[in-house]
């Protein structure tokens, strides 16, 4: 029985990640309509500004489905008797969500003043 329970607890990680990345998605394509983008470049050292709302709930909900992609990985790697391929697709789904980590802070680093980025 331990096998289905490994099984029950990767099944709800993967929906809730991938629940999340529809928020994600929807909260990015509101931050790209409203122009808030890079509203608060020298986050989280600053303030929160009136507008900059939308763009705080992205990078929230991007640092929860960071976390909730590691916690994917790691479940599959502890879990036993696997079907073939998922614990695969558990690292591969870290490994894709921490490149787009990084292109999204390299955009941000590159938007931010002073960085000689135009």
């Amino acid at each position: 029985m331990e096998s289905r329970s490994g099984l029950r607890g990767i099944h709800v990680c993967a929906l809730l990640v991938a629940g999340g990345t529809v928020a994600l998605l929807l909260s990015g394509a509101l931050v790209t309509t409203t122009g808030n983008g890079d509203s608060i470049p020298e986050w989280p050292s600053t303030p929160l500004l009136e507008g900059s709302i939308f763009e705080f709930s992205h990078r929230i909900t991007a640092a929860a489905i960071g976390c909730g992609s590691l916690a994917l990985a790691l479940i599959a790697s502890f879990a036993r008797d696997l079907p073939r391929g998922v614990r695969a697709v558990g690292f591969l789904t870290l490994a894709a969500v921490a490149i787009q980590a990084g292109l999204g802070g390299l955009r941000v680093l590159a938007a931010a003043p002073g960085s000689g980025v135009p």
